[in-house]
């Protein structure tokens, strides 16, 4: 009784030495076997707070222990016990820093899992259905699932990173955001990562170097190709009459309607030329210069061309064959920018069509460069993560700035405004960021100062009204 008192009021050692002598003195005795459960349920009970003196006391003895015919008396006490023992080592694997020391607390939860809980003869099936018994038992493999899932995650996170560093020092960028592109699908919360945000920060800077002036250019010719017998009837609606508009005579008007280009007389509505430039075209017309009369650039999708026509007759002044698809010109100066949905950036003549530099890039691009009139450089945004600062007069990358967009996510180019930069990335169908980057005083050392959410997808350019910009 005397033992009993002190194993129920927690006093186990106490308890021990009494059931001890109890044994000694009564070895036959009734309660012999009842002794000597509670002297090893007492052992374990004192390592409790201990929970790798536990496991080792708990697989040591239990074995023995469950062929006492009085164990049946412990196994409500086990239903606690060895539950303890497990959540003990996920609470302090979820609390470890370092991931190995993670792995070795939880594989001993695991442990205590497999060998101990999960056992019928320690917990058998109706106490492991008693609901606060039940609970505690899910509660205890969430934690476990949760600290696991932590320590697969930072390993697939530190394996990614070396993998990027890996291709990076080689200078296969591509397949360094691949790496990254696959870690994050399958742990999209690691995107904020600072090792990870790290290592995509150095493909950036890595890819300066792999932006290069390459040496071949193309080849400008006067000569047509030969267009398909294609016809698109347009209702032209001639002059009956009415008053002329002033300041329009000999003017022609340009228009791209069903994949062809229409020269219309805008005194009197007729047509005077057509050129088709395939279906899938979608750039309008551009006059070369403000000049009355001026030739105008067309965009020639079915064969990837650069044409430059009068615009009084839509005879060919040049062609330049692309050679891919491309987006529209951009006029810079005295010069004409052609970006290639390939990551190609064209530098051409307006007057002559020739193609004097072509600038390679290391991914594709999705939008045409920016510039400011107050610098000598051109911002071109990647099709993801990367704006690069290219020198307009050498053609060279001076820097690469990290964004981090997704692929696809920026539809209009950058805009140039009261000395920062706007990038537009569209994150969803309805909502966009506006990435505000200051510069210094040439134009350089890019950085990224604000984000604004705004409504909407933007797929139309900003507009620059003085020191307003609409979007």
């Amino acid at each position: 009784e005397m033992a009993e008192k002190d194993y129920n009021t927690g006093a186990y050692q106490n308890a021990i030495e009494k059931y001890e002598v109890f044994i000694k003195k009564y070895p036959k005795h009734d309660n012999a076997s009842l002794a000597w459960v509670r002297t090893k349920m007492a052992g374990l009970r004192q390592n409790v707070g201990r929970p790798t003196e536990a496991l080792t006391y708990a697989l040591k003895e239990l074995p023995e222990l469950k062929v006492e015919p009085a164990f049946s008396e412990a196994r409500g006490e086990l239903a606690t016990v060895l539950p303890s023992i497990a959540e003990s080592f996920a609470d302090q694997a979820a609390k470890a820093r370092e991931t190995e020391k993670k792995d070795e607390l939880i594989a001993k939860a695991e442990k205590s899992m497999d060998e101990l809980v999960n056992q019928a003869s320690y917990i058998p099936t109706k106490l492991r259905s008693n609901p606060d018994v039940a609970s505690r038992i899910k509660r205890i493999q969430e934690k476990i699932k949760n600290v696991r899932r932590n320590i697969d995650r930072e390993n697939n996170l530190v394996a990614a990173v070396e993998k990027i560093t890996e291709f990076t020092n080689k200078g296969e960028t591509a397949d360094a955001f691949v790496a990254r592109r696959t870690l994050l699908e399958k742990y999209p919360g690691l995107e904020t990562d600072e090792r990870l945000v790290t290592a995509v920060v150095n493909i950036s800077k890595k890819e300066a170097e792999l932006v290069i002036v390459q040496p071949d250019t193309k080849d400008v010719t006067p000569d047509e190709v030969a267009s398909p017998d294609f016809q698109v009837k347009v209702a032209l609606k001639p002059s009956t009459g009415s008053k002329s508009i002033p300041g329009v005579a000999g003017h022609v008007c340009c228009v791209l309607v069903g994949g062809a280009v229409y020269g219309i007389d805008v005194t009197s509505g007729e047509g005077k030329w057509r050129r088709f430039v395939g279906a899938e075209t979608t750039t309008t017309p551009q006059p070369v210069s403000d000049q009355p009369g001026a030739d105008v650039l067309l965009v020639d999708s079915a064969n990837h061309d650069l044409l430059c026509v009068k615009s009084q007759t839509g005879e060919l002044v040049w062609r330049l064959p692309v050679g891919s698809p491309f987006l529209a010109p951009v006029h810079y100066k005295d010069l004409l920018l052609i970006n290639t949905r390939d990551g190609r950036l064209l530098e051409v003549n307006k007057k002559t069509g020739a193609n004097t530099r072509i600038v390679g890039f290391p991914m594709e691009l999705g939008t045409v460069a920016a510039y400011g009139d107050e610098h000598p450089l051109l911002y071109q945004v990647g099709e993801h993560h990367n704006l690069y600062v290219v020198d307009s007069e050498t053609m060279e990358c001076q820097e690469v700035l990290y964004l981090g967009h997704k692929k696809g996510s920026v539809d209009v180019s950058p805009v140039y405004a009261v000395g920062f930069l706007l990038v537009i990335e569209n994150i969803a169908s309805d909502r966009s960021v506006l990435h505000v980057i200051a510069m210094n005083e040439k134009g350089r050392e890019l950085k990224e100062i604000q984000r604004i959410a705004l409504q909407g997808k933007v797929v139309v350019p900003p507009l620059v009204f003085e020191r307003r910009v609409l979007i």
